[in-house]
């Protein structure tokens, strides 16, 4: 099994994408908060989405 090599662009797209992906968890708890339920499933939606991106970003830059 490879590990993926740090400082590599893939490394850097999946931290990014990780860190969007817990910025729209956030987000989706503070429209909760405020009633904005609609909003929330919209951003639940995204954070499943980035969250998607950061593991394709780790599986690719362990394939390097």
């Amino acid at each position: 099994m490879s590990e993926c090599r740090y400082g590599s662009l893939p490394w850097f797209a999946g931290l990014w994408w990780l860190g969007v992906c817990w910025a729209m968890h956030w987000a989706a708890r503070g429209a909760v908060e405020l009633g904005w339920f609609r909003l929330a499933w919209v951003l639940v939606r995204w954070t499943e989405r980035t969250s998607e991106l950061s593991i394709a970003c780790a599986r690719e830059g362990g394939a390097e």
